[in-house]
């Protein structure tokens, strides 16, 4: 005898329930871990300015690789090892720079 679908019986609700994750009560700091990457406060303390820096930044492009995850935003760390160096590579030209103009 055919099964039809609204007749098949689903798996027991204890099943779906162990496997479903609950989001709303993940933080996102805890997220930022699970995926290597910081939250915006992490990365304002790191870089000693504050989150509406981080969010201009954002704005214009300014700053390091970022993922927005609900309403957070989260920084890969390998995207602001890659923008620090960068930064730093910036800075020692235009100190280079400076020197041979001296």
């Amino acid at each position: 005898m055919e099964q039809n679908c609204s007749d098949a019986e689903g798996p027991p609700d204890a099943l779906v329930a162990s496997h479903r994750v609950n989001y709303e009560t993940r933080t996102a700091s805890e997220l930022a871990k699970e995926l290597d990457c910081w939250t915006e406060t992490e990365l304002a303390l790191l870089t000693q300015c504050t989150c509406t820096t981080l969010e201009n930044w954002r704005k214009r492009s300014k700053g390091p690789g970022y993922i927005r995850a609900g309403n957070s935003v989260l920084y890969r760390r390998s995207d602001v090892a890659l923008w620090l160096k960068r930064a730093e590579d910036r800075k020692a030209r235009r100190d280079f720079n400076a020197k041979e103009l001296l």
